[in-house]
């Protein structure tokens, strides 16, 4: 995947692309502050790069499948922090 021009901010689509590819990168919001992680946060955090065949199943899925696969992966980061965070996801309960 080409790195977008500077001051241009990568579509979710290219983001999805590069990452798909094994190339995960932090997409950038137009005002320059903050910005979106990959599906797996592997653009920040390179150990969770998830294996092929699991970004093309996510790629392919519907968007109930791909809300599985976020859960998956948002606990997998979670679990990676150097102080596990306590993480609540709205209408999936209390805290843990």
């Amino acid at each position: 995947m080409k790195a977008t021009p500077r001051g241009r901010v990568m579509s979710d689509q290219e983001q999805l692309d590069g990452w798909l590819a094994g190339k995960p990168e932090h997409r950038q919001r137009e005002t320059g502050t903050g910005g979106e992680c990959c599906p797996d946060f592997s653009c920040c955090r390179p150990s969770l790069l998830q294996p092929y065949d699991v970004r093309q199943a996510f790629v392919a899925a519907d968007e109930r499948g791909r809300e599985r696969f976020l859960f998956a992966f948002l606990g997998a980061m979670s679990a990676d922090l150097d102080e596990p965070a306590k993480v609540h996801i709205a209408g999936q309960g209390e805290p843990t």
